[in-house]
């Protein structure tokens, strides 16, 4: 992973509500009980901060890649070990 990379991940990390989130009905709830993001289903709308919704609209190839570095430097540290 570039460095580059990582810090677009860590930019959309620290602009986002903090955590932990919490799922209830059709509101996610930060720690502090704040909403964050309601989903208004008869009309389809959904209200969300922007940097939240960065965080949301990015988290899944984000965390794909987080795991693929996690992977990567797991096994590096292992042919290491085993050198």
């Amino acid at each position: 992973m570039t460095p580059e990379r990582l810090a677009e991940i860590e930019k959309r990390e620290r602009a986002a509500t903090s955590g932990p989130w919490e799922w209830v009905g059709h509101s996610i709830y930060a720690a502090d009980g704040f909403v964050l993001y309601i989903f208004h289903g008869s009309d389809g709308r959904m209200e969300c901060e922007p940097a939240d919704e960065e965080f949301i609209v990015h988290s899944r190839q984000d965390v794909c890649d987080l795991l693929a570095e996690v992977k990567r430097l797991t096994d590096q540290r292992d042919r290491a070990i085993a050198g």
